[in-house]
């Protein structure tokens, strides 16, 4: 199915990224199945994974119109068709956090 085909593309870029490195991820799609759904899928199977703000723009310039993402997904953008004047999208932006794991000396040690 698209979903599965879309976890599967989210799931292999992420585990591309370097630690702190960032991925966008977008679509040209109104449906919480192909956004909000595939975005959660990452968050629950890759703890190293989180949401970021996005970004402002820049000084002078508006803001396009947006709205929230849905069952209070926070720091997503759903870009309705009339109020944005396109055909309509989703933009999150993810961090790949560099995890800490303990080492039997006690040094600390990153994990990616």
């Amino acid at each position: 199915s698209l979903q599965v085909l879309q976890q599967g593309l989210l799931v292999h870029g992420f585990r591309l990224l370097a630690p702190n490195g960032t991925l966008v991820y977008s679509t040209c799609s109104a449906s919480k199945r192909q956004n909000e759904d595939i975005v959660q899928y990452l968050l629950d199977t890759h703890p190293e994974a989180e949401l970021e703000a996005l970004p402002s723009p820049p000084e002078g310039q508006a803001a396009m119109p947006y709205n929230p993402g849905l069952d209070g997904m926070e720091h997503v953008a759903r870009f309705d068709a009339k109020t944005s004047e396109s055909s309509g999208m989703f933009v999150a932006r993810l961090r790949k956090k560099a995890l800490v794991r303990q080492t039997v000396g006690g040094a600390a040690t990153q994990q990616t």
